[in-house]
């Protein structure tokens, strides 16, 4: 495994930690932010899963995982857009994903400026968890595909980025307190 994989893959457990908490803890805000975030990791492993698929190698875009300051910037749209793009996610999953990051960005950038509420933004953390849900199934197929042909960072049932990183994320969900109390 790269350092940078490594890197990334820590992030991502550890915005999925905070997430837990952000549900343990009933916090809104902090759970619709780090939602997208692992909404755009997920993508972004998608991406590179998909990648493998297509060039029967093991080789990963780090441009992915990180981006310095003086990288050219890859955003989530970028992201979701290459997604459908690549068929890694329907055109109606694609809709609910960039209707929910827009939704975020109105609880985090226009909050106190417009009419919404935090009964809103508890609603975009239910909505994010069943994308959440959606975009896992399909990264596993696309990890399942790896396995079936012996390809990629996937290459045996041992080592799937779902397997491990992604069911220790639906552990946690089923310890999640309801928002609507």
């Amino acid at each position: 495994m790269s350092n940078r994989l490594k890197i990334f893959l820590d992030g991502m457990a550890s915005a999925c930690e905070k997430l837990s908490r952000g549900w343990e803890t009933q916090s809104a805000i902090e759970c619709v932010v780090l939602s997208a975030a692992v909404v755009d990791g997920l993508l972004r492993m998608g991406l590179i899963l998909k990648q493998q698929l297509d060039t029967c190698s093991s080789n990963i875009d780090e441009s992915l995982l990180h981006q310095r300051s003086t990288d050219r910037h890859i955003s989530e749209r970028t992201i979701f857009n290459r997604c459908r793009d690549e068929d890694l996610i329907s055109e109606e999953l694609h809709a609910r994903i960039s209707d929910a990051y827009d939704r975020r960005n109105r609880c985090v950038h226009r909050y106190l400026i417009s009419d919404i509420n935090y009964i809103y933004a508890t609603q975009l953390v239910f909505d994010y968890a069943n994308l959440i849900d959606e975009i896992k199934e399909a990264v596993n197929k696309l990890e399942q595909e790896q396995i079936r042909r012996g390809v990629g960072m996937t290459e045996t049932a041992d080592t799937p980025f779902t397997k491990d990183f992604l069911q220790a994320m639906a552990r946690r969900k089923d310890r999640r307190p309801n928002f609507d109390g």
